[in-house]
């Protein structure tokens, strides 16, 4: 129980370093400007079951995607809004009969730091690193088949 309250502490004075480096360090308004994005993705989506331990197999891959939106506040902050919706396919054992089906629905709200611009703000930089802390929820509605 410590050991989470210790944790939480932490967290939280690790975002307000951020935020007060953001204020300190965001004074020069006129090189950047906040910008809104969206992004989608699609993809495969594969259940990790005790019969796969070793081997993908082609016919319970599923397809998955994911569609998301977010503001850049300034070059070091942003927050992200996400979606993502895919199916689940699998086996329980490699002789068994028994199989589920899944659908899955995650939905997240993610704070977005900058961590190459905190240490060197740099417009024309090509690669960066960030990291990104949050909340969200996700949603399984399962069936299982003999």
């Amino acid at each position: 129980m410590k050991k989470k309250v210790l944790v939480r502490y932490v967290s939280l004075l690790f975002v307000f370093s951020m935020l007060i480096s953001l204020n300190v360090n965001a004074q020069d308004k006129s090189v950047f400007q906040s910008y809104w994005y969206l992004k989608a993705s699609i993809g495969g989506s594969y259940g990790h079951t005790d019969a796969e331990l070793y081997s993908i197999k082609p016919d319970q891959v599923q397809l998955a995607g994911d569609l998301g939106f977010g503001r850049q506040f300034n070059p070091y902050f942003g927050l992200e809004v996400k979606a993502y919706l895919g199916k689940l396919k699998g086996r329980k054992y490699e002789s068994a009969a028994w199989t589920y089906q899944a659908e899955l629905m995650d939905f997240s709200l993610h704070a977005i730091f900058n961590i190459s611009n905190l240490i060197k703000y740099n417009p024309n930089r090509d690669l960066s690193f960030s990291v990104f802390t949050g909340i969200g929820q996700t949603q399984y509605n399962s069936t299982g088949v003999y």
